[in-house]
């Protein structure tokens, strides 16, 4: 407890806060990157003396201490108390970050040369996001990885000086004007382009172009750039910006491809934010951009469960009869398809079946690649999902024709005799189909079988086909 109060003790002395220590919860999530700003305690420099160090050199008169020894004490100052008042439970969170808070925005104000500026600006935005403040965290973020449009310090708060002030963002507007927006454009033709309207250089803008720059900011700490630019683009694709209306989506899809093209940024961050681009344009309506994006995080080969979405979302994609979508810049109003504009579902199934077309297209999905036939394999699954049970069949038989003894290859041979039997319940002609697509399941799944043969040291494929064959046997028996 003493080494709480000398913790807030030494902030009130620094920014004039008095805010008292409570008890309380964990917080959400500490920062991802670990900041080397406060030093830790040992037996022979114990946290106390490390706090009483610290404060004497924060305390100091501008002319006795270089100001950015001055400006680093302060920020070691805050990051330990913030540190520490992370790793103590405690509804009043907010409250108690309120020091550490105050203490960095004091050295963005008085210390604009200080060479851990970016480290400032990304300990701030963590802390203010601890603290509920989104709007702030994001503004300062915002001028940690696009300085020279999104300037910071701003003016503070006129209702409350340890706030920031939050300047709006180009296309912002209250969440009322964008309701009655969107009630006035039902659909995208009803919005002009860009080249029509005399507003439209201002309106269409993207806030964060490629060529803005960074805070300034020695090397070492590039990491943290790209790691910024990917939780801006979260929040803005979940909605957490409500002024940024139908351009919430845009914002996201910027963000993230600013995240990707930072250098220093790891492994993990990369993949998210390949995986959260080509995501963001898929639920734009973007189908094309969206699967050539998902094929760039499948080349990453960042995990299975990396893999598994994204063959589901390119299949997703690859269905929708326009391909292309909205351009980039266009504001986000949904888009019917084939499914929402033809009465005969038999009609848009024959319209759907673009998609077996595009995935066999190599200037969209590489054929050569390990992931292909899972591919092929989620577009199968998303017709039989559909109901469009011929397409299908026709996918299943292009895998196989393709791929006959791949891994998954029993399976799919499965799929698609379920989808004969569906199709046999409503058509007799079709019984005889149905129960060549499983004798054709058990043929394989038993030895002297071409897929069984590939995978006989495989023991979860021969578990698989010991579990399959009994199966089968009833549905052929069963069939009608």
């Amino acid at each position: 407890m003493l080494r709480q109060l000398a913790c807030v003790a030494a902030l009130s002395t620094a920014v004039g806060c008095g805010a008292q220590p409570a008890t309380p919860s964990p917080p959400s999530s500490p920062a991802p990157i670990p900041i080397d700003a406060a030093p830790s305690a040992s037996a022979s420099d114990p946290e106390q003396t490390v706090l009483d160090r610290l404060q004497a050199l924060a305390s100091s008169d501008a002319g006795q201490v270089a100001p950015d020894l001055k400006a680093d004490a302060l920020f070691r100052l805050a990051a330990l108390c913030s540190q520490r008042e992370r790793s103590r439970p405690g509804a009043d969170l907010p409250d108690r970050l309120k020091g550490p808070i105050s203490v960095m925005r004091r050295i963005a104000r008085e210390f604009p040369s200080y060479p851990r500026m970016r480290h400032v600006y990304y300990q701030l935005g963590h802390d203010l996001r601890e603290a509920g403040r989104l709007d702030e965290a994001a503004q300062i973020w915002r001028s940690l990885v696009c300085h020279d449009l999104h300037a910071y310090p701003v003016p503070p708060d006129p209702a409350d000086p340890e706030r920031d002030s939050v300047l709006p963002l180009v296309q912002d507007h209250p969440k009322a004007f964008w309701e009655q927006w969107i009630r006035k454009h039902p659909d995208p033709s009803s919005v002009a382009k860009p080249s029509s309207q005399p507003d439209a250089e201002e309106r269409f803008r993207n806030p964060y172009p490629d060529n803005c720059t960074p805070l300034a900011g020695e090397d070492a700490s590039q990491r943290m750039i790209a790691e910024i630019w990917f939780r801006l683009g979260e929040d803005h694709f979940d909605g957490l910006d409500d002024t940024a209306g139908v351009y919430s989506l845009n914002r996201a899809a910027a963000a993230f491809a600013r995240a990707l093209a930072a250098p220093g940024g790891d492994g993990k961050v990369r993949a998210l934010a390949s995986y959260k681009l080509a995501w963001t344009r898929f639920k734009q309506q973007r189908y094309e951009a969206a699967a050539r994006q998902f094929v760039e995080v499948l080349r990453l080969n960042a995990g299975d469960d990396f893999q598994r979405e994204s063959t589901t979302y390119i299949a997703g994609s690859l269905v929708n009869v326009d391909l292309v979508g909205p351009d980039e810049s266009e504001p986000f109003i949904p888009r019917a398809d084939a499914l929402d504009n033809e009465k005969s579902p038999l009609v848009a199934e024959q319209k759907m079946k673009v998609g077996l077309k595009r995935v066999q297209a190599a200037s969209l999905i590489p054929q050569d690649q390990p992931w292909t036939p899972s591919i092929y394999l989620a577009l199968a699954r998303e017709y039989r999902e559909l109901n469009q049970l011929r397409n299908a069949i026709d996918t299943f038989d292009a895998l196989l024709s393709r791929w006959p003894a791949h891994r998954q290859g029993l399976q799919a041979r499965w799929e698609r005799a379920l989808c004969w039997e569906s199709l046999s319940r409503a058509d007799r002609k079709s019984r005889a189909k149905a129960a060549a697509a499983f004798q054709e399941v058990l043929r394989q799944a038993q030895p002297g079988g071409l897929w069984r043969d590939a995978h006989n040291s495989d023991q979860s494929a021969i578990e698989e086909a010991a579990k399959i064959l009994p199966i089968a046997e009833q549905h052929l028996r069963a069939l009608p």
